[in-house]
């Protein structure tokens, strides 16, 4: 410290005063940079928000349609189709295999795919409850020895 005291003291008045300007004027600058860089961020946060809260609007607003429109038109157009059909036609469009399928009472379909990725049986399930109205009654899903490899078996209900 005495070294840079010493450094100060030897330079020129004039060196001096800028030096000492910039110490102060420095650190302002810095910190103004960086509340304003906390702003613009504090701003796109919230312009995101608002966006995220109109469409959280629309799509409550949508949901009677949509509710509507499922019920008006039932199995997208295959109003005729079992729930044996519906559940295997599903899988495959998913890249699913299903090993069996057994009825299992009151309208029930008791379905097993073995050594499936796990990812193709949620979007099967996601597609067969969302698009078809089919309901999961019981559901067993177990881990196998490969990372993300499943095997399930589950008993489904149509609508």
């Amino acid at each position: 410290m005495k070294a840079i005291l010493s450094w100060y003291r030897s330079r020129e008045p004039r060196e001096q005063r800028a030096l000492l300007i910039g110490a102060i004027v420095t650190p302002l600058i810095l910190l103004l940079f960086g509340f304003m860089t906390l702003q613009k961020n504090v701003s796109a946060a919230e312009a995101r928000l608002k966006q995220k809260r109109q469409d959280l609007a629309w799509l409550q607003a949508a949901v009677p349609q949509l509710v509507a429109q499922q019920q008006r038109f039932g199995n997208a157009g295959r109003p005729n189709e079992s729930l044996l059909v519906t559940t295997d036609r599903v899988a495959r469009e998913s890249g699913l295999t299903l090993s069996g399928s057994e009825p299992s009472g009151n309208g029930a379909l008791r379905v097993r795919a073995e050594k499936a990725p796990f990812d193709s049986v949620v979007l099967w399930l996601g597609q067969l409850t969302q698009r078809y109205g089919v309901s999961i009654e019981n559901a067993s899903i177990d881990a196998t020895e490969a990372d993300g490899i499943v095997n399930a078996t589950l008993v489904l209900h149509g609508r």
